[in-house]
């Protein structure tokens, strides 16, 4: 082989060589435009699951006000309870108390016509008993009224609870989701990192040939220069 020849083929070397630095500079470049990628999505993703903490806060101190409200519409379907109580109480009381009316109204029947006055004073103490008793009937409806109103109340709230932790649930399934998303994100990380390092040993070991090349085209240009063929 003529030294022309050589020296076209070592020219051909170099221009193989400057590519193959090109594409492994172009290569870098993509890698660190992944890394860039990568690090933005990460930043992402601990964004959402900050928000999505948030969120939950959110919906723990509603859920607390509602067990608040919850807690005092029961006291006071207890007070109603107890007031119907009394009200019952009272109308038993009117019941003795007309039982005793009939009773003695009985034992005085002999004396009816000695006790026709008394008779009819009795008769207008009945009637404004029987008006009484209407009173605590309508006032009893009322009072079952109310508590029909409070239980509707008291569904609505359990359903409105039902969909908070209906929503609590699909929170918790999209933090997981996130969480894998994120282990995933590392692991492609892990492994971009080994692949640089591989990359960084491919560039020495290149970078050693290309030593030991352009040693021995020195050693070569030099024996040339000194006369050796």
């Amino acid at each position: 082989m003529s030294t022309e020849q050589r020296v076209i083929r070592l020219e051909e070397a170099f221009v193989t060589l400057t590519r193959l630095a090109e594409n492994m500079d172009a290569r870098m470049d993509t890698h660190e435009r992944w890394f860039a990628e990568l690090r933005e999505a990460q930043t992402n993703t601990e964004a959402k699951i900050s928000a999505l903490a948030d969120s939950q806060i959110h919906l723990e101190q509603a859920q607390a006000n509602s067990e608040a409200k919850i807690s005092a519409l029961a006291d006071s379907q207890m007070r109603l309870e107890q007031a119907q109580a009394n009200s019952e109480a009272k109308i038993a009381a009117l019941a003795d108390s007309q039982m005793r009316l009939e009773q003695a109204q009985t034992s005085t029947e002999a004396k009816i016509s000695a006790l026709a006055d008394s008779q009819i004073h009795l008769e207008q103490a009945q009637a404004n008993s029987e008006a009484k008793i209407s009173n605590l009937a309508d006032f009893q409806i009322h009072l079952e009224q109310a508590q029909a109103n409070s239980e509707a109340k008291i569904s609505a709230l359990a359903d409105s609870q039902i969909r908070l932790e209906q929503a609590q649930a699909n929170s918790e399934t999209k933090i997981a989701a996130l969480a894998d998303s994120q282990m995933r994100t590392q692991e492609a990380i892990k492994n971009l990192t080994a692949a640089q390092t591989r990359t960084d040993k491919s560039l020495e070991r290149l970078t050693e040939r290309l030593d030991r090349l352009a040693e021995t085209v020195d050693r070569y240009i030099s024996e040339r220069r000194n006369g050796n063929p």
